[in-house]
């Protein structure tokens, strides 16, 4: 049985929630939602955590309360008691996305954001795979931005692609080169027809 965890990056509390720093967390909870509805998620690994056999394969999911310069540090705890193969995907937010795009990648940079950088640095050895969703580039200063909420236009790009995110979990799952290609082409009925980043 292959070993899977999504580790979605984000801040605990409620006065982060729903913010664009936490679009990671929001796209576990779709996942959940659709695959678990009764499950509760449980304190552990210095995370909101939860498991479940899905697909016959034994997957966990992540939301690390460290606040999000110190994800690493929740991911290594975690890692520390799961020994063996594991594939391990961080959803993220992503400032050079619009709001409503979604990309997927095996591997790759920080891309200057702070959760990745701290996975990184804790990584020892291990890599990981990075899903990022588009949060658009900010008019004002990148700190005060991934803090703010999503325009009204913006949610409506987003409610598309977290209707989508159950799909592209199972995608993820079962088939990395299907999942590439499903992923990367994927834009929402709203989306532009710029050129992909």
């Amino acid at each position: 049985m292959a070993r899977v965890c999504f580790i979605g990056l984000g801040n605990p509390g409620a006065k982060y929630a729903g913010t664009r720093h936490n679009i990671g967390f929001d796209w576990l909870d779709q996942v959940i939602q659709n695959w678990a509805p009764k499950n509760k998620w449980k304190e552990k690994f210095e995370s909101l955590w939860l498991e479940e056999n899905i697909f016959g394969h034994e997957v966990h999911f992540l939301k690390p309360q460290t606040f999000m310069n110190e994800s690493g540090r929740a991911w290594a705890s975690f890692r520390a008691k799961h020994q063996g193969e594991l594939r391990t995907i961080a959803v993220y937010d992503d400032l050079d996305l619009e709001a409503g795009r979604i990309r997927y990648r095996l591997e790759g940079g920080d891309g200057g954001h702070r959760g990745i950088r701290s996975m990184i640095q804790y990584a020892a050895g291990d890599e990981f795979e990075r899903l990022r969703i588009g949060i658009g580039r900010p008019p004002v200063d990148a700190a005060d931005y991934v803090l703010s909420r999503f325009r009204p236009e913006e949610r409506k790009n987003l409610d598309e692609l977290f209707r989508e995110a159950p799909t592209h979990a199972e995608l993820l799952i079962k088939d990395v080169t299907k999942a590439m290609n499903a992923i990367n082409g994927w834009r929402s009925s709203e989306g532009s027809k710029d050129k992909d980043i």
